[in-house]
């Protein structure tokens, strides 16, 4: 059995910070909302290294970043609700104004480790 760190994740940043997560952008989009995508990583016997981004939405790039700056803080403390979670880093915070749509959008760079 596999651990679905997207599904976990996402649960626990819309518990955590009242804003919907998942891992797509949604069709009726909110005025804030959050997406997550695996974008790299390592698997081992009994362990996991995804690399994720964490994508920040909101109607201004200052209200996107203040979002990514809370969802920063929870993901540091994930590891403490989320039992199948070890390790968590940020790598890094910018701003990534979405192209099609031109929505403000910051984007979080995780690298994690947890129990397969």
């Amino acid at each position: 059995m596999s651990y679905d760190v997207i599904g976990d994740l996402a649960g626990y940043l819309n518990r955590k910070l009242d804003v919907p997560t998942s891992s797509q952008v949604p069709k009726q989009r909110p005025a804030e909302f959050i997406t997550i995508e695996r974008t790299g990583g390592s698997s081992e016997v009994g362990a996991d290294r995804p690399g994720l981004s964490i994508q920040t939405w909101s109607t201004t790039e200052a209200k996107a970043y203040e979002l990514a700056l809370a969802a920063r803080l929870v993901l540091l403390e994930c590891w403490q609700e989320l039992p199948m979670v070890i390790r968590v880093e940020v790598a890094s915070i910018y701003n990534f104004p979405d192209p099609s749509s031109k929505q403000a959008r910051y984007q979080i760079d995780v690298s994690m480790v947890t129990r397969l």
